[in-house]
């Protein structure tokens, strides 16, 4: 008479007080797709020169944009001492460093400043300013074309929105010698249409 078979290890019921067995394993926590990212081979070198010039640009930005908005004061610092309008006190002939007709003359303490406008290339024109002690301006009787002035002058011009500045030296010995001009060192002259901003540095 055949045996009955044995209960198969799987048809077993777990006998009191055993623990029930396990039925999943437990699953061990999968990395982020940013973590298996960054354990490919290559990115942490790619991403860490990304960073340094990410940081680099940013810091050339700031750089550039300090630059940019540091301002520099006009004339030295130096505040503006007076404003001329044109004078008809001294006359100075057409014809005088370029001078025009009907172009302005303005005084200031001893000197004469005038405007001349000259044109350069196709039909561009400039405006310049001229200054020089008064007693150098000849009248328009002894005027003569070809003739200099022994003495200091100084001129400028403008260019694009930049108007015409003249800076007069009043230290040197042949200003020294006009007992009319200011004292100190120099004086900035700044055009601007028909009027004349002054700058006095006393020293």
């Amino acid at each position: 008479m055949p045996l009955p078979a044995e209960p198969s290890s799987t048809e077993l019921s777990p006998t009191p007080g055993d623990p029930e067995p396990a039925r999943h394993a437990r699953e061990e926590p999968q990395p982020s797709r940013l973590v298996r990212l960054w354990r490919r081979p290559g990115v942490r070198p790619a991403l860490w020169i990304a960073s340094v010039v990410i940081g680099a640009v940013i810091g050339a930005g700031a750089a550039y944009g300090a630059a940019v908005i540091t301002p520099v004061p006009s004339s030295a610092g130096v505040r503006q001492t007076t404003t001329l309008r044109p004078s008809t006190g001294v006359v100075v002939p057409v014809g005088f460093f370029g001078r025009t007709e009907g172009a302005p003359v303005f005084e200031y303490e001893g000197l004469t400043l005038f405007v001349s406008r000259l044109e350069f290339g196709e039909g561009e024109r400039v405006e310049c300013l001229d200054v020089l002690p008064t007693e150098l301006v000849p009248s328009p009787r002894e005027f003569d074309p070809a003739a200099g002035v022994e003495g200091p002058l100084s001129s400028d011009c403008s260019t694009g929105v930049f108007p015409a500045t003249v800076v007069f030296r009043l230290d040197d010995d042949q200003a020294a010698q006009y007992e009319d001009l200011p004292e100190g060192r120099a004086v900035q002259f700044v055009l601007r249409g028909d009027r004349v901003g002054v700058f006095l540095d006393r020293g």
